[in-house]
């Protein structure tokens, strides 16, 4: 999941920067529509309805994108059931412990539960 966020992000970045760059030309285009119009001539000049459209298509798609991008989990849901699932036996094997500890506690006469472990670890090997 991180790639795909990543590589959401970055299409979703690449867009916005190209529409940025649209709006910047299509502002220069009606601005120059606009200085014509009121200086009177007859000039043939491009008419940017079609890059307006454009930007606005590209502006919905980085919004898709870098908002698709936030949304993912950093994490797939195999690997939070996997960290989760450690986690238990991580607690369940510690109580096993400190229960096994604490029954060599009151045979050893006093011995501390690290050193049970310890010893029940090496009788074990």
């Amino acid at each position: 999941m991180k790639i795909l966020k990543l590589l959401l992000g970055v299409l979703g970045l690449a867009a916005l920067i190209t529409t940025v760059v649209f709006i910047v030309r299509t502002w220069d285009s009606v601005r120059g529509l606009w200085f014509a119009a009121n200086a009177n001539r007859s000039q043939a000049f491009d008419n940017p309805i079609n890059r307006i459209y454009l930007t606005i298509g590209l502006a919905a798609l980085a919004g898709l994108l870098i908002g698709l991008a936030i949304g993912l989990p950093g994490r797939t849901a195999g690997a939070i059931r996997r960290q989760a699932l450690q986690d238990a036996s991580d607690v369940r094997e510690a109580s096993i412990r400190r229960r096994v500890g604490g029954l060599d506690d009151a045979s050893s006469g006093g011995a501390t539960s690290a050193e049970s472990v310890r010893k029940s670890e090496e009788e074990q090997r």
